[in-house]
């Protein structure tokens, strides 16, 4: 069994338990499927409805560390399902003056 089977079965029992299953960073299985740039996972788990703008320990959304990782595809993706654009972190920056100061939006 491989981890998105391992996933789709927790998911399957209830999608709750997978929103509050962080590790000691408060990363998700939706911040680990960001992380490895999984889009078809990010989608599989945001279409059963894990929450998008969760912080992790850090204050951050998946939708701002795929910004900061200058990952343009996955943020769209993210924004597609969702995800509040507006959200501040602790920096006091929101996705949208990162897409701003990335010239991303024209």
């Amino acid at each position: 069994m491989n981890s998105r089977e391992a996933l789709e079965i927790m998911a399957d029992r209830g999608i709750d338990q997978l929103n509050f299953m962080t590790n000691s960073l408060g990363h998700n299985p939706l911040t680990y499927a960001a992380m490895l740039k999984n889009f078809d996972l990010v989608n599989y788990l945001t279409g059963r409805g894990m929450f998008i703008d969760v912080e992790d320990r850090e204050g951050k959304t998946v939708l701002l560390r795929a910004l900061e990782n200058y990952n343009q595809g996955l943020a769209e993706k993210l924004l597609a399902r969702g995800a509040d654009i507006n959200l501040v972190n602790r920096e006091g920056k929101t996705a949208l003056s990162i897409l701003v100061q990335r010239h991303y939006l024209e």
